[in-house]
């Protein structure tokens, strides 16, 4: 009886695959380029998820200070996703109602996301997520900075009274159709992001 549930649970079917650990697995190793996690199409009015940034090494695809230690070094205790949840990697992700979020973001850290947009033209940019519990929003913090094929784009910062939501906007912010890169970093922390919400301008 035993057996017959174990093989029964390790049916493909009855498995979560997370394809980022066989591209850590298999390309990575053999590669320092990123690559889209999802197909990330932008369209006149498009969101997509925070946790969806490219597949790539710590670096290329993203930056987190407290990323996975993959070998024992004494003194060491990094952890890499705190949250345990989504993704395998160095960013912290914790599962919510509807989905999943970053959190435990902090000063510097990035992420790169891989969008093939489908209109040239400029959008705004709307980052949606929340404040750390017992955060406060002003005008030199937290914020955001966008980098858009290489370009840094000026800081926006996180506004919100209430800890549950925050939100920051980029207006005017230029895209090629077609393949584009961008970073999103983080300017002092104490935030989570849910999602990015890309609006075309009329």
């Amino acid at each position: 009886m035993i057996l017959n549930q174990l093989l029964d649970n390790i049916r493909l079917e009855n498995e979560i695959y997370h394809k980022d650990v066989t591209d850590a697995m298999f390309r990575q190793v053999q590669s320092a380029k990123a690559k889209p996690f999802k197909a990330n199409i932008i369209t006149a009015n498009t969101t997509i998820n925070a946790v969806d940034y490219d597949l790539g090494r710590q670096r290329v695809a993203y930056y987190d200070k407290d990323t996975s230690s993959y070998q024992y070094t004494p003194g060491v205790k990094t952890q890499g996703n705190r949250g345990h949840a989504y993704r395998n990697d160095g960013v912290d992700i914790e599962k919510d109602a509807d989905g999943y979020h970053i959190f435990n973001i902090e000063d510097g850290e990035w992420l790169q996301y891989t969008v093939n947009v489908k209109k040239k033209g400029t959008y705004t940019i709307k980052f949606n997520g929340s404040l750390d519990k017992g955060g406060v929003s002003s005008d030199t913090g937290p914020g955001i900075r966008l980098e858009v094929l290489g370009e840094k784009l000026s800081t926006v910062y996180i506004t919100g009274s209430e800890p549950l939501f925050a939100e920051a906007n980029l207006t005017h912010v230029v895209f090629n159709a077609g393949v584009n890169t961008m970073r999103v970093q983080a300017i002092g922390g104490g935030f989570n992001l849910k999602s990015i919400q890309f609006t075309l301008d009329k």
